[in-house]
């Protein structure tokens, strides 16, 4: 068997290359393999014509910084960097390690490598007086096949229609624009801003394709509006809770439950039954598959979010919202410096270790106290997914329940090994006066087909079709819609 690394030729029954020690069967694992993939296409625009006017070797070195703010977001969110040609990027995000989040990773990374490429045009403009290198970027996800496409065992790649459309909505894409397929759009769209461009011709294709430019991200996730079934228990519980919070005593109030099992859309009628109830003081923030290892990725977000900032603006940009959204918050001196540094933009901050834990720990709760003076809802959604430091920095925010009317909403999976469970295991030992939790089952088959009929109304399916699809279903909501 040929190694996927030096090429060299091996026994058929060794597991690892007798020369580097690469593991032999992952090449065998991958060949000719059919999956669902999101491709990431990325070029420079105008390097070819700036490498005309330039010794070879200082277009390699501008290059090469380009490529590294090209490759670094890839890899931040657990992309496989396939190929680095020319000015050229090729990325895959669910190949050869999947996740549940694939297509929102890519247009996570996409955003990442436009403003990082930007910033790094900026220095080469204030140095060098090189003019801008924007990107044109192009996404597309759908079936490939996986496998080494040369015969050689050199190179992992993916080929199908799915990666034709990725490189082709790349080249429609102007300068500086991110373009998405349709089947791209269908999963990213809670999550970000999209503009519709309508059908483009596309070469080599018969049929046009469907595309869409990414402008932002949303300050909050749209979730698909599903119609709500069943749940009466739980909605109970949620009417209690907020009938406490707006006679000043606040709750915590835990949801859990399995993927897809209605989670995220009970949040949403606690939501709309908050604001149908005179409204108040209400904020979100959503653990990430791909933020678990990145220190208060969860708090970040609504340190954010009450600034009226995204991640994926300039670094410059998201300062300057920063300090204008804590100026008139009256907290301890130092306090917008140990914010940036929770948000990553203070690469040597004054205070490190414990001492920076406690800062981040005392403004947080600052913040939290001037915001819940009056009645509010703090929600915290997917701490299945969130990082440690996020977790316990939430540990020492719940007791706040005890002084404000502030109702603190978590929700999780049941999973025993995530950060997650471990703080509902102190909260629940530590708080039990403020504690409760409602853990979502699947829908009954009445709940079941009433949904069912919400969502596809009339004769539109046989009865064995809905018996199938409700048995494999198995009452979540997710896998009904």
């Amino acid at each position: 068997m040929r190694c996927s690394r030096c090429s060299l030729e091996n026994p058929e029954t060794a597991k690892f290359c007798s020369a580097c020690g690469v593991p032999l069967q992952t090449a065998r694992a991958v060949e000719g393999e059919r999956r669902v993939v999101t491709i990431l296409f990325c070029d420079v625009k105008g390097s070819t014509t700036l490498a005309e006017s330039m010794d070879p070797e200082d277009w390699g070195d501008i290059m090469a910084g380009a490529f590294r703010a090209l490759t670094g977001p890839i890899e931040r969110y657990e992309g496989t960097v396939a190929r680095v040609m020319g000015d050229a990027v090729l990325a895959y995000f669910g190949a050869p390690r999947a996740h549940e989040d694939d297509p929102e990773r890519a247009v996570l990374a996409a955003l990442e490598m436009r403003r990082d490429v930007g910033e790094y045009s900026a220095r080469l403009r204030a140095e060098r007086g090189i003019s801008e290198l924007p990107v044109r970027i192009g996404i597309n996800s759908g079936l490939a096949v996986l496998g080494d496409a040369s015969g050689t065992g050199i190179e992992y790649t993916a080929m199908g229609d799915a990666v034709n459309v990725a490189a082709r909505l790349q080249t429609a894409a102007e300068p500086g624009a991110i373009l998405i397929g349709e089947a791209t759009r269908k999963q990213v769209e809670p999550f970000f801003e999209l503009r519709p461009l309508g059908a483009l011709e596309v070469k080599g294709r018969s049929a046009p394709v469907a595309a869409f430019e990414v402008m932002s991200r949303r300050a909050a996730a749209m979730r698909t509006r599903v119609p709500f079934v069943g749940r009466e228990r739980e909605l109970g519980a949620l009417r209690e809770a907020l009938t406490d919070v707006r006679a000043g005593r606040g709750r915590i109030l835990a949801i859990a439950g399995d993927a897809g099992i209605g989670k995220s859309r009970l949040i949403d009628e606690l939501r709309a039954q908050w604001s149908a109830s005179g409204g108040g003081p209400w904020a979100e923030a959503r653990g990430q598959s791909y933020g678990a290892a990145q220190p208060y990725h969860l708090i970040r977000q609504q340190i954010l979010s009450a600034c009226g900032a995204v991640e994926d603006e300039s670094a410059d940009a998201i300062r300057a919202k920063v300090a204008r959204g804590l100026a008139d918050a009256e907290l301890e001196e130092g306090a917008v410096e140990v914010m940036l540094a929770v948000l990553g933009l203070v690469p040597d901050p004054a205070m490190s270790g414990e001492e920076l834990r406690d800062a981040i720990a005392r403004i947080t709760e600052g913040l939290v106290r001037r915001r819940y003076r009056e009645p509010g809802v703090n929600v915290f959604d997917d701490l299945h997914w969130s990082d440690p430091a996020s977790i316990d920095l939430l540990a020492r925010l719940l007791p706040l329940a005890d002084e404000l009317p502030v109702l603190f909403v978590v929700a999780y999976r049941p999973d025993r090994e995530s950060s997650g469970w471990r703080l509902r295991q102190r909260a629940e030992t530590e708080l039990p006066h403020l504690w409760s939790e409602q853990l979502l089952g699947p829908l009954s088959e009445e709940e079941s087909v009433t949904l069912l009929d919400e969502l596809l109304p009339g004769d539109l399916l046989s009865s064995g079709r809905r018996t199938q699809l409700l048995d494999k279903a198995e009452g979540n909501p997710l896998f009904i819609e």
